[in-house]
């Protein structure tokens, strides 16, 4: 695997992202969706315990894991926006330890790569060898790459209005506007640009030109 140029600083954002080998439209699955998010999430603090292993445990010793490992001194990065398309995904990432977005992306793929592989009775990697990343230096940007990843079904020609946006699966758009909560999706930075509301970032996003 070619060595990486990107360089991860810490409390800095990162819009990361890669597609799927062949273009393959792995996240049609939705089970395939939840289960990279849920590595993702999971890898985003530091712990020793594969979330493979963590899915196989029974409730007690995860509540332990939760408990112990979940904590504030393990955090590598805040997630603060998810999208999954047909064949790539996108997240915003701020890296929070060193290595935090390597550390948790890396394994979270090698995750999502094992489970999908059992599945199909398939070897070998499912994404490009690489995910990619562009560093986001202002707030502008920050907003910017939120309304770009937020309207990728409607500009892929997935969904034609914003509420088909705002019901798509695997979009984190539903809690920026306040229709699903969350305990663990950070959404502040974007959000302290709308005051604080949903209608406000729905407006910006109708100024893109969608249809509500």
């Amino acid at each position: 695997m070619p060595t990486r140029k990107d360089i991860f600083i810490n409390c800095r954002e990162f819009h990361i992202f890669d597609r799927t080998l062949e273009d393959h439209d792995i996240f049609n699955d939705l089970k395939i969706w939840e289960m990279f998010l849920g590595a993702v999430k999971y890898y985003s603090y530091y712990i020793k315990v594969s979330f493979s292993d963590y899915r196989r445990m029974k409730e007690n010793d995860r509540h332990v894991i939760v408990k112990h490992e979940m904590i504030k001194a393990n955090k590598l990065v805040d997630i603060e926006y998810h999208m999954g398309m047909p064949n790539h995904y996108h997240f915003i990432l701020k890296q929070l330890q060193d290595n935090g977005v390597i550390h948790c992306m890396s394994r979270a793929l090698n995750s999502i790569t094992r489970y999908y592989n059992r599945r199909h009775k398939r070897k070998g990697p499912i994404f490009l060898p690489q995910f990619r990343s562009v560093a986001i230096l202002s707030a502008e940007q920050l907003v910017r790459t939120s309304g770009y990843i937020h309207l990728n079904p409607w500009k892929s020609g997935l969904v034609s209005s914003l509420q088909g946006l705002i019901n798509y699966p695997t979009s984190s758009l539903g809690i920026y506007v306040g229709v699903k909560g969350s305990t663990w999706l950070r959404t502040e930075p974007v959000m302290r640009h709308f005051h604080y509301s949903g209608i406000e970032y729905k407006k910006y996003l109708i100024g893109k030109g969608i249809s509500e």
